[in-house]
This record gives C-alpha cells, sequence and structure tokens, in this order.
C-alpha cells in the first residue's frame, strides 16, 4: 500500500481564489455586481439533471445512490438493532447493485442473522460476508486505543474497516517509540480476537509505518499569517438565529472574500473528538440564507438548495457524496469508512467519514452534501505523499453541538 497521511485542509492563497460558501447576501450589492450564476434562485440544482452537469457523476448515478443507500441505511440500523455482537456493517455497489453484510459469520447469531435475511423478501440482491469483528466491538477498541495513545503522547491515525473487520494504525516511520507502544497496546487481550475460523488469535490492530502523518495546515503560505478555508453549512439555533460555519483548526479571521465582501466574528470553535468545525457569525446588514452558493471548476457561481440532512448511521459505504471548497472546487465520490480518527484532531474520536471525493489545502470547512441533502463538513484528506490531493476526511452533522441544526428550507 503506497504510504499516506491525513492532513487537515486549509491553506492560506490570494483571496481572489474563488470560496466556497454558505448563501450570504447583503441589500447593499447591486445586481450588477454579482455574477450571473450567483443570482439565480435557490434550489435550481435540485433536479439530479442539472446537478449532473457541474458534477463528476450522472444522473442514474445520484439517484442510484439515493436509493439504494436509504435502503441500505435502514437495513444495517435493523441488523444492528438485532444482532448487535455481530454485525460489522452495511455496503452497497452502484456498479453491481448488490448490498453487502457484513458479520461474525462462525458465531450462532451470525447465523441467526443470515436466516433473518432469508426470510424477507429484499429489493436488491443482498450478499453476506465473513468479518473479524461487529462494530460495537471496533467502537469500544478504537476509543480505548485513541484513550491511551493519548495518555502516551503517540500521534497515529486510526481507522476501522468494516469490510475486514480490522483496525488501521498509521504510525510515522521515525517514531519508533510510537511504533513500539501502539504495539504493545494491541497485544492486550480485549484488542485480540478469532479471526474467520482459525483458532489462532490475532490482533485486530494493523500496526502501517507511513512516511508523514496528519499535520493541521494552519501556518499559512507566502507571508500571510491569516488561515484561509471553506464557508461551509449555514447553521440556526434553537433562537432562529442564523450563523456559517467552517473547520475548527481554521485559525486567524475568516472573512468571506468571494463572490462578496463579508466580515465574520468567531463565536464558538469546536477542534476535538467527532467534531473539526468553527462556528460564525456575519457582520453589518449581511445576512444568512438557506443553502448554498459556490463555484465550480469552470468559474461559475452556483446556487443549491439544503432542505434536509443525512446523519452518520444513515451514511452509507459505498455511496456518493459531494463536496465544495476554494481549491478543487466540486468533486463527488463513494464513501469508504465511517470509523476515521484522524491524529490531527485532539482527543479525536472514530466517527469520521471518509470519502473517495478528492480535496486539497484550502477546501476545509467546505459543504458535504448530495444534492439538497447535507452530510456534513470537510475535515482533511488522505494525500499519498508527493500529490496535492486525496480521499476526503469529514465531519458528519450528527455531531454539530447541541443547540444548532443545519439551516434548512423549513427552518
Amino acid at each position: 500500500m503506497a504510504s499516506s497521511r491525513i492532513i487537515a485542509i486549509q491553506r492560506s492563497i490570494a483571496c481572489s481564489l474563488m470560496l466556497s460558501l454558505a448563501f450570504a447576501s447583503t441589500a447593499a450589492i447591486a445586481d450588477e455586481e454579482v455574477p450571473q450564476r450567483a443570482l439565480t434562485r435557490v434550489g435550481e440544482l435540485d433536479s439530479a439533471d442539472i446537478y449532473a452537469e457541474y458534477f463528476d457523476v450522472t444522473p442514474s448515478q445520484i439517484r442510484k445512490s439515493q436509493e439504494m443507500s436509504d435502503y441500505a441505511a435502514s437495513l444495517e440500523m435493523k441488523l444492528s438493532e438485532d444482532f448487535p455482537k455481530v454485525l460489522s456493517g452495511v455496503s452497497i455497489n452502484l456498479n453491481t447493485s448488490i448490498v453487502s453484510v457484513y458479520a461474525k459469520l462462525n458465531e450462532k447469531e451470525g447465523q441467526e442473522l443470515v436466516k433473518a435475511l432469508l426470510a424477507d423478501k429484499q429489493p436488491y440482491q443482498v450478499e453476506v460476508h465473513e468479518s473479524a469483528s461487529s462494530m460495537y466491538e471496533r467502537a469500544k477498541v478504537l476509543a480505548s486505543l485513541s484513550e491511551e495513545l493519548e495518555a502516551a503522547n503517540v500521534i497515529a491515525d486510526l481507522s476501522g474497516d468494516m469490510k475486514s473487520g480490522k483496525i488501521l494504525a498509521e504510525v510515522a516511520q521515525d517514531d519508533i517509540d510510537g511504533r513500539k507502544t501502539i504495539e504493545s497496546l494491541t497485544r492486550e487481550a480485549e484488542k485480540t480476537r478469532i479471526v474467520s475460523h482459525s483458532d489462532e488469535p490475532r490482533s485486530l490492530v494493523e500496526v502501517q509505518v507511513v512516511e508523514a502523518l496528519a499535520q493541521p495546515a494552519a501556518a499559512g503560505r507566502g507571508g500571510n499569517h491569516t488561515a484561509k478555508c471553506t464557508i461551509g453549512l449555514p447553521l440556526v439555533n434553537t433562537s432562529g438565529n442564523r450563523f456559517l460555519t467552517t473547520a475548527g483548526h481554521c485559525t486567524g479571521t475568516q472573512n468571506i472574500t468571494a463572490p462578496n465582501a463579508i466580515s465574520t466574528t468567531l463565536k464558538q470553535s469546536f477542534y476535538s473528538g467527532s467534531r473539526d468545525m468553527r462556528i460564525l457569525t456575519i457582520d453589518g446588514n449581511n445576512t444568512v440564507g438557506t443553502g448554498l452558493r459556490y463555484k465550480n471548476s469552470a468559474g461559475t457561481w452556483l446556487s443549491q438548495s439544503i432542505t434536509g440532512i443525512k446523519t452518520r448511521n444513515a451514511t452509507v459505504i459505498g455511496s456518493i457524496v459531494c463536496k465544495a471548497g476554494r481549491t478543487i472546487a466540486t468533486a463527488c465520490g463513494e464513501v469508504t469508512s465511517k470509523e476515521v480518527n484522524p491524529g490531527y484532531v485532539a482527543n479525536g474520536n472514530a466517527t469520521f467519514i471518509r470519502s473517495k471525493a478528492q480535496t486539497s489545502g484550502g477546501d476545509s470547512g467546505g459543504p458535504v452534501f448530495l444534492q439538497s441533502t447535507a452530510y456534513g463538513f470537510t475535515s482533511g484528506a488522505v494525500i499519498p505523499v508527493g500529490a496535492s490531493k486525496g480521499d476526503l476526511i469529514f465531519q458528519s452533522v450528527t455531531y454539530i453541538p447541541s443547540g444548532y441544526a443545519v439551516l434548512t428550507t423549513s427552518s
């Protein structure tokens, strides 16, 4: 496997570059001063056909992803309630239209899970595969390992793999002591499981040495000491007040530079556990509107309504999500993991989500969505050494702080 690293996405660059932002408007700006596309009514891109014009997905892929992921999410929820000791997870394959269920089949409850699937009529072909652990076992191991590594001052990127049931711990090649610490911790009894039908105990955690680990890119470049990221999903609180967001690791002033110049003020910052987000107020007579306004790779400003959300539990492995950012304007890709703990997040939890949507420096904080459904906020990327972009890592809307919610058309 090629060496890779998870990095927090943030870059300080000239304000003339595009910035993805929640739909902020001001009455002081004349219509002719705003790019024509930005004036398009919110919701224009709700049609899968129109939406697909600006993203690297087809209308049929969008519709299929929505239909299959809805079914798979409900199936995973039901199986996790009925068979919590053995279910590892559920994924979809858009190319084959197959739904895959992963479980500990060598246990009695695993066989009962198979019988339950056979007893019910399924709308898609369902395949069942052997996995080394349940999702709850991995969550327990990931949580305890994260705490122990934090206490030992060891930085590592942790992630769970639903298909194999294993946990990957990535450690920097020059951190010899860190590697020894992880290997020692993974030999403990609670981190050992019987894999497949073998009688030989094997560690549930695999340690991999990589060239570099995650680093929050907050220092800026070219002498610019103000971090520049991307504005994300708009929020509303219980009092009806509206706010903008960006990534928690985006330090410094986060004023909007395009399509309009709007200053912001930090209200709250969250950069630990399951969160990497900042909540911002906007200054002056400006208002926060529902939906998004972002720039695509062709330089066109687009408007997108947000009508609902998908939580982490409802996000399915194999389904498609898209993101908007100031560096890589728009990109889509399949979800590959829901159990990522990036090392750059202090006291992090393995609740971040990974997707093949390509992401780069400067995209941090930007919205993650599919058409009018909000999924989360860009946090970082898994970028191969020597490359400039890589797989998206994002925070789910599930972990928006209490008292806030995504601002939708029905808010």
